[in-house]
């Protein structure tokens, strides 16, 4: 007999043994997390209103998903169509085998705190992540493509304390004022965080202060 074959049978025992719905649930949880290893988290969600609303569920730790909207995410899509909602161009031997390495590899002896480098990290992966490493084990699962950019360069126009544009022979260039992230100078090798939106609104407010008195200097 199989696991899944057993599995449909403890939970037609169930269905049949109690009366009501709510322990229903909870038991067929317990079945389904408890009898196949390659679940770490089980959950019943219900439909209210247009919505999945978490029911019972056992795994590692609580979700935050605990309402999802029918249509959204891979959960509601599938809601939504009433089918397996299979991921495009995704190998998912290879994506389960990823995932369990890197769940392997991370140091859970160390405490998780997001306000800190805090040193959990992974340890055996050909790139480790040095801090705020944690497991993935918490469905509903999400995924998105990630590349790399630019936030900004550390090079930029030359200003003058005022805003103003400063060309190549150290002058002003009348009506040409800067701020925010095209402005250089203002930062060498790294930056502090927020201080690239600090710097803009500090010389944005400067710049458009000294264009206005410039604008109501020149003639109608």
């Amino acid at each position: 007999m199989s696991d899944y074959s057993g599995a449909l049978e403890a939970v037609d025992r169930i269905v049949n043994r109690e009366s009501e719905a709510d322990e229903v649930l909870r038991q067929t949880v317990e079945v389904l997390h408890d009898r196949f290893d390659h679940y770490s988290w089980v959950g019943i969600y219900l439909v209210e209103e247009g919505d999945l609303v978490l029911g019972p569920w056992k795994g590692p730790r609580a979700t935050d998903h605990v309402r999802i909207r029918i249509g959204k995410g891979v959960c509601g899509a599938a809601a939504a169509s009433g089918q397996t909602e299979v991921v495009d161009d995704v190998n998912a031997d290879r994506a389960l085998e990823t995932i369990k390495a890197y769940n392997k590899a991370v140091r859970t002896d160390v405490k998780f705190n997001p306000n800190v480098k805090d040193g959990r990290r992974t340890e055996g992966l050909a790139i480790n992540k040095s801090n705020w490493a944690n497991p993935v084990d918490e469905p509903p699962f999400e995924a998105y493509a990630v590349t790399c950019g630019i936030t900004f360069t550390f090079g930029g126009l030359k200003i003058d304390t005022s805003g103003r544009v400063i060309d190549t022979d150290g002058q002003t260039i009348p009506g040409l004022h800067a701020a925010g992230e095209l402005v250089g100078g203002l930062f060498y090798f790294n930056y502090p965080g927020g201080t690239g939106l600090m710097a803009g609104s500090v010389f944005g407010r400067i710049a458009g202060t000294t264009a206005g008195q410039r604008a109501a200097q020149m003639p109608s």
